[in-house]
């Protein structure tokens, strides 16, 4: 069984000795460590290190770095979700299960159907948000920590995503969407085939009232491919789930 994880900044593990912060002092205490325990330490973006307990109290947690865990840095598909504001807690769980998978980008989105709309708490919500993607990377094990940032407009991710390698908006069967396993498999084996390689992948997903004809035209002007999960409705946050488990399965980050 591996040791528990914390991530903390990476300034910060240039030091051999470092200390806990406040964020990461809770979720010690809760797991009831103590002096002399083993844990890794995670800077969120690929290094990882082996630590020790040298000092406890009630304000302070401080470790001593042991060695550097050998773990692979580069990532082998970046993949960024542009997902449509959901009703209630939906996209807490998004971001949650997404961030298990291994997402790069989590972009919370407002466009033409959202029933949510943005809210002046823009930072109390940011910070639940990375909460809930740092809890995830600690009971997942992984070495990367997503980027999340606030709304933004379905236009404006738009005009983002259309420097990608690949992008795709994911709507209904009728506005002449391909499928998703076609637009993958076909992806994949053209850059395999050419020498080429996808790093970059923008997945749109609407929220509970999906996307409107004219916004998937203005994606599909701006080089954003329709792609269709089947004849089965899924929900917003089921989708954007299915949609990066499979790319991040076709490019070789999950499954290996």
């Amino acid at each position: 069984m591996k040791p528990p994880r914390f991530i903390l900044d990476s300034e910060i593990l240039k030091e051999k000795s470092v200390v806990l912060s406040k964020k990461e002092l809770r979720h010690f205490k809760v797991l009831r460590l103590n002096y002399g325990d083993e844990i890794i330490v995670s800077d969120g973006k690929g290094r990882e290190f082996l630590a020790n307990v040298v000092k406890v109290d009630r304000q302070q947690v401080a470790l001593e770095l042991l060695k550097e865990y050998s773990t692979p840095v580069d990532k082998l598909l970046n993949v960024v979700l542009y997902q449509g504001l959901t009703k209630g807690t939906k996209l807490e769980l998004v971001i949650q299960k997404t961030t298990e998978l291994g997402v790069s980008k989590i972009v919370p989105m407002y466009s033409e159907y959202s029933q949510v709309k943005p809210k002046k708490d823009r930072e109390h919500k940011l910070n639940r948000w990375q909460e809930i993607a740092r809890q995830a990377v600690r009971q997942s094990g992984r070495n990367y920590l997503p980027e999340i940032t606030l709304y933004k407009s379905f236009k404006d991710s738009v005009l983002e995503a259309k420097q990608f390698d690949l992008a795709i908006i994911c709507c209904e069967p009728g506005h002449s969407a391909k499928s998703l396993k076609e637009v993958f498999k076909k992806s994949n084996n053209k850059t395999k085939r050419m020498g080429l390689e996808i790093k970059n992948l923008g997945i749109f997903i609407g929220p509970e009232g999906g996307f409107s004809s004219l916004e998937v035209a203005f994606a599909k002007q701006q080089g954003i491919i329709p792609v269709s999960l089947g004849e089965c409705a899924l929900r917003s946050e089921t989708a954007g789930i299915v949609s990066i488990g499979l790319a991040l399965y076709l490019w070789g980050n999950l499954g290996n």
